[in-house]
């Protein structure tokens, strides 16, 4: 056999390998271009999960699943990416990103901001309450008017938009209602008082709540001719 046929039946045997590689090959420049969004999908699992702990969904029944499938298809979808070796793999894993996991995470998406929506609305109700009812007994009223408009702020605060920044403003929203309450309990006092004020802000307090201390303090402040008393 002359050289030239040796040779040219070594390039036969090598071309099926050259041809897959070719394939893989091309396989990878879609899969690149396919990925170019994959750091903004990082940053919406990491807000989904960010703004989860937020409104305490982590022990809510029946959302931990819903949190645990995004983890785990995140998880198994990096995994089959950085481990994929023939062209089936990659397209296979590219696949499950595009349809299964952006779907998820969707899902997720939704229902997290769903979720804030809800707690909002019963986070920031209470303090609207104390702070039209301080604002109405003539207590601590620069302390009452940043409780009404943080409230306002808290119940108005946009589910749509970039996640990144809903968790950020719902973060900043959670710790200035706590700072609130903080100084609500220095101002007011944690005691029968706070106990009164709040029960007075949510329309159950009784006359058993007015204690002699709740009574000093009323009138200390100059609030006892501005509640009244009404039967149930």
């Amino acid at each position: 056999m002359s050289d030239n046929l040796i040779e040219l039946e070594a390039l036969l045997d090598d071309l099926p390998g050259a041809v897959d590689r070719r394939k893989l090959g091309d396989q990878l420049k879609q899969s690149v271009e396919k990925l170019r969004n994959a750091d903004h999908q990082i940053s919406r699992v990491k807000g989904i999960l960010d703004l989860a702990d937020l409104v305490g969904m982590n022990v809510a029944d029946g959302q931990n699943d819903v949190l645990a499938n995004l983890k785990d298809e995140a998880h198994d979808i990096g995994e089959a990416l950085e481990t994929a070796s023939t062209e089936d793999d990659l397209r296979d894993a590219i696949h499950d990103y595009e349809r299964n996991f952006s779907s998820t995470l969707a899902s997720a998406e939704r229902m997290v901001r769903g979720q804030w929506a809800s707690v909002a609305a019963d986070k920031f109700r209470s303090i609207a309450l104390l702070g039209d009812l301080l604002e109405r007994i003539g207590v601590a009223p620069d302390l009452a008017r940043r409780m009404q408009d943080c409230a306002m702020r808290g119940r108005a605060s946009n589910t749509g938009g970039q996640l990144t920044e809903l968790v950020a403003q719902a973060r900043a929203l959670v710790n200035e209602l706590e700072a609130l309450q903080q100084e609500r309990a220095q101002t007011i006092s944690a005691g029968d008082v706070g106990a009164f004020v709040n029960a007075l802000a949510e329309d159950r307090a009784t006359l058993a709540m007015v204690t002699p201390t709740v009574r000093s303090w009323l009138l200390e402040n100059q609030a006892l001719e501005r509640i009244g008393v009404a039967p149930r």
